[in-house]
């Protein structure tokens, strides 16, 4: 059973006027009637488009108005006035609507669906398992007239287009906020206005923007800043989160807190009872009075935190919890991921990384293998500024003092991994590659039958090249 998501085009996506479009975001009817309707929202030609509308972005490496022609089979088009003036619309009986500016009307219109639906609305942020826990709850909600942010679509592009993209009867709806800039979270939590807030983690992530841990905490904790203030609402933490961050939580009616297995006890949330078994985390967890049985398919610590704060949110809600939806819950794309290939296992969380993140897989992967050991290809950490070169030593200097059986350093800073790895253990088998099927290779050799190799890096280090490799050179054919 997958994560509740809806994506454009199936048959409950949303209609939208000409008129009611013009309306929401203060444009004009350049061309066709009113009373023309569009499909869903897109903005990008490479997607469905027919009967869409076509919403044409300007961003800085790419002017979407070059590709109106590209877009024709569009049932209406948002264009900018300097692009109306210099740009030739595409022959057909399409409606074109004229903005000053296509990004701010595309939030203008995401914001304006959202009020017309007027769901509940659970809003999950943080530099680390956001994702997992916007797509637990929204597991935990299966049953409900529930929508989530689709995939991570998270930013001031995706975050409207999910909204777009939420069925007419949508009840209950969950957004993944994520933020690289100061002042992007007041944008986007004041278009979502949460009834409850989710912050899952604050570490150092997206450095080149937001420069330090104290500005990361001061940015997500806007998400409380933006709280619906017509109705009571909830602020969900992690229990050791610093002063400041329970400072700005303060701004909800109530704050509810979750820790960490065998860490504090008196929290909303606990889980001391869950033990994994190979495949899932089973036993009991503890929310507010309740106590459940779960078991839940994902590995790590960290996730039993993802699990706490989403059942936090779910409670808030006033909704029973759906734990059987959770026994077969599937993580987003390349996020805790245990794979079998041949006689190893593969542990697939290279979607994104940071300092804290890569640390929790480590000890996420050395746990799972025992008896067995745990082998690592740790992508670049990406956007860390002037710090890259400092974490990336750091995080190899754990890896190695935490007994990884070997290590990758790969791409951009893979070099620094690996000498942060020596220097703590000079005997450790190491290797610095940018070769997706050498780092397999190297991987695959110094493990053995029943140990664990982590894929761990940020996306633009492409680490699931690696997993690729891996699963060619154990399926190939064998020479006699």
């Amino acid at each position: 059973m997958m994560p509740a998501m809806i994506t454009p085009h199936l048959p409950d996506t949303p209609g939208f006027s000409a008129s009611w479009i013009a309306d929401a975001v203060g444009g004009r009817i350049v061309r066709g009637s009113p009373n023309d309707i569009a499909i869903g929202v897109q903005t990008d030609t490479r997607k469905p488009l027919t009967d869409a509308l076509f919403c044409a972005l300007r961003g800085p490496n790419h002017d979407a108005h070059n590709y109106l022609e590209q877009a024709a089979a569009a049932a209406g088009f948002l264009i900018d006035e300097p692009g109306l003036a210099r740009y030739p619309l595409p022959n057909g009986n399409s409606f074109v609507i004229a903005v000053a500016d296509t990004s701010e009307a595309l939030i203008d219109l995401a914001r304006a669906y959202l009020r017309k639906l007027d769901p509940r609305v659970v809003a999950v942020t943080g530099s680390a398992g956001k994702t997992t826990t916007k797509d637990l709850i929204a597991t935990l909600l299966l049953g409900q007239r529930v929508h989530a942010t689709i995939g991570n679509f998270n930013n001031r592009i995706g975050l409207p287009l999910s909204i777009l993209s939420a069925p007419p009867d949508t009840e209950f709806f969950v957004a993944e906020i994520g933020i690289s800039e100061p002042g992007e979270m007041d944008e986007l939590a004041a278009l979502v206005m949460p009834e409850i807030s989710v912050l899952t983690h604050v570490a150092a992530a997206h450095l080149e923007g937001l420069k330090s841990i104290e500005i990361i905490m001061r940015e997500k904790g806007r998400i409380f800043a933006h709280m619906r203030p017509d109705c009571p609402t909830t602020a969900i933490v992690p229990a050791d989160l610093p002063a400041q961050g329970h400072t700005y939580a303060a701004q909800a009616s109530q704050v509810w807190h979750f820790a960490s297995p065998g860490t504090d006890p008196n929290t909303e949330a606990h889980a001391d009872g869950l033990q994994w078994d190979g495949d899932a985390y089973r036993g009991q967890v503890r929310v507010g009075t309740d106590s459940f049985d779960v078991n839940l398919p994902l590995p790590g610590q960290h996730n039993i935190k993802n699990l706490l704060a989403a059942l936090l949110a779910v409670r808030a809600l006033g909704v029973d919890p759906n734990l059987r939806a959770l026994e077969t819950f599937l993580p987003s794309g390349h996020r805790s991921q245990l794979l079998d290939l041949g006689e190893f296992r593969i542990l697939d969380d290279c979607y994104n990384a940071n300092p804290d993140s890569v640390i929790a897989a480590l000890k996420t992967a050395i746990q799972i293998a025992r008896p067995g050991r745990a082998h690592a290809v740790l992508g670049s950490m990406l956007e860390l500024g002037d710090a890259s070169t400092r974490l990336h030593a750091e995080v190899g200097a754990t890896a190695a003092e935490l007994g990884i059986g070997s290590l990758v350093g790969f791409r951009e800073f893979g070099e620094h991994s690996v000498r942060g790895a020596q220097s703590a253990n000079p005997a450790l088998a190491t290797l610095t590659s940018s070769d997706p099927s050498e780092a397999a290779t190297f991987a695959l050799g110094h493990a053995a039958p029943g140990d664990v190799i982590l894929l761990k890096g940020s996306r633009g280090s492409h680490t699931e090249d690696v997993l690729d490799a891996c699963s060619s050179i154990l399926t190939a054919p064998q020479e006699d």
